[in-house]
């Protein structure tokens, strides 16, 4: 990547498969490490937690539309809320990255309160939503990626058999409303339980 001519280089692709993202956060490192500045994005609803993450991971900058409903590419998030609840402009050396996992995730209001409890006690972490298709095929892909994750329909039940270890309550309601990394298995998960229910 050093050897490309220009002081900016850009790259944007159109995010097919959620795991797009993270190829396009690993170029964002590689380009960062080699001292190149890189615009690097993933288009579409399954793209904007590039758009999110970009900063984070050495992205040069990233794009926002002025407010909802006049965005100018697919996936684009308004200026204000990647200024001012995901704090894209904060630099930081250590974070943790937390979410939600689901399909439909938009009604989730996860992203607000979880962001704003960071900011209030100084953390660096950031809470960002995965729009999961498959939950398997998630766990796989994202199993490092993440610190811990809220869960919500209809993943709340798919994601039992994929958990290590699951409370007792929730096994017997048979739904799960969060996980974090366990350190037992590799590429598995332990499951802590905060809150719990049926999904109407």
């Amino acid at each position: 990547m050093s050897a490309l001519p220009g002081e900016i280089l850009k790259i944007v692709t159109y995010a097919r498969d959620l795991s797009d993202n993270l190829k396009m956060l690993q170029l964002l490192e590689r380009a960062k490490k080699e001292n190149k500045k890189l615009i690097g994005l993933c288009m579409g609803d399954l793209g904007e937690i590039s758009r999110v993450l970009s900063p984070l991971y050495g992205g040069f900058l990233t794009f926002g539309s002025l407010e909802t409903g006049q965005e100018s590419a697919p996936g684009q998030i308004p200026a204000n809320s990647l200024k001012d609840i995901y704090r894209v402009n904060n630099k930081r050396k250590d974070f943790k990255v937390y979410g939600v996992i689901g399909n439909p995730i938009s009604k989730s209001m996860g992203y607000l309160i979880h962001n704003r409890a960071f900011r209030e006690i100084n953390s660096d972490d950031i809470y960002v939503s995965f729009l999961v298709e498959n939950v398997e095929k998630f766990f796989i892909t994202f199993k490092d990626f993440f610190s811990g994750l809220s869960v919500t329909m209809p993943a709340k039940e798919n994601i039992i058999p994929l958990l290590d270890s699951v409370d007792t309550t929730a096994r017997s309601i048979g739904s799960v409303n969060t996980v974090f990394p366990g350190r037992r298995k590799v590429g598995r998960l332990q499951y802590r339980l905060f809150w719990c229910h049926r999904g109407p």
